[in-house]
């Protein structure tokens, strides 16, 4: 990721870098795209300030290329304010990042992938019922294993399901001999079997080392999540010592007893919670 390197102290210290989990804070958790686009005029006016904007996600290039990446090149009026936006997809497996002609890059870690005997007995199980009523195995994924949310079930089903779905998972993995290489992690509309070293501190990590690389230290970093899980990117972010606050768009009571003080809950939830805050704090 070419960040530009001259000595203008707005690009070595852009006000903020601004981190993204992607289901739920960027799209419609049950539509499973963006369906608010002022959120792209949003983030594209923040890259075209230039502030690094990260999208640390579990979903796979495939999605966020489709659903994210494309929609927002389309309104930047020149492809190389790409080059100050980061992808890790698949919890920081796989990175996406842009040279400062737009062009993309991708790169796998290869180490982090699940086998595909284990793929294949995962989704097994997801095909049946009740588990094939409301979620499905996504093929998209190239290093982990996800059962995700069918578009238009209702939530409050799936999050039933998935209760049962965890233990069955988990006992897999005992069964195998991997529990202590691997791990599910259940998450807002999704139950992913990863790897033991990914997730969103993964995804912080990468994305501090490249701005380091690069000569960007932003003064303040805002992040925005929806799940408990997204925390450990304010946890991170603390540990290496940056001034952070973190944006909770989900359900308060599953953060409960969390740090609080660098921690701001949103009226609204979702992706609505967080064009609010875009909006309202430029």
């Amino acid at each position: 990721m070419a960040f530009m390197t001259n000595n203008s102290s707005s690009i070595a210290h852009p006000k903020t870098a601004w981190i993204f989990d992607v289901d739920g804070v960027l799209t419609n958790p049950e539509a499973k795209q963006v369906l608010l686009t002022a959120i792209f005029d949003e983030l594209s006016k923040r890259l075209q300030k230039g502030e690094p904007i990260i999208l640390n996600t579990g979903r796979s290039v495939d999605f966020i290329t489709r659903n994210i990446l494309e929609p927002l090149s389309s309104r930047l009026s020149n492809q190389k304010y790409m080059e100050k936006l980061m992808t890790l997809a698949e919890k920081g497996a796989i990175s996406i990042t842009f040279d400062d002609s737009g062009k993309r890059i991708i790169t796998i870690d290869h180490g982090m992938r699940i086998s595909q005997e284990l793929q294949d007995e995962i989704k097994a199980i997801v095909d049946q019922q009740p588990y094939s009523d409301t979620m499905f195995f996504d093929k998209t994924k190239q290093t982990m294993s996800s059962i995700e949310l069918k578009a238009g079930k209702p939530i409050l089903l799936f999050r039933e399901y998935q209760k049962n779905l965890v233990k069955i998972l988990q006992n897999l993995l005992k069964k195998n001999n991997l529990e202590n290489t691997m791990r599910v992690d259940p998450t807002t509309i999704c139950t992913d079997v990863e790897n033991i070293n990914v997730g969103k501190s993964l995804g912080v990590k990468k994305f501090l080392k490249m701005l380091e690389e690069k000569g960007v230290f932003p003064n303040e970093f805002i992040c925005f999540g929806d799940s408990p899980s997204d925390l450990d990117m304010l946890k991170e972010l603390k540990k290496q010592g940056k001034k952070t606050i973190f944006v909770f768009v989900g359900d308060k009571e599953q953060v409960k007893n969390q740090d609080e003080g660098s921690i701001i809950f949103s009226d609204l939830h979702s992706d609505m919670g967080t064009l609010s805050y875009l909006v309202n704090h430029d």
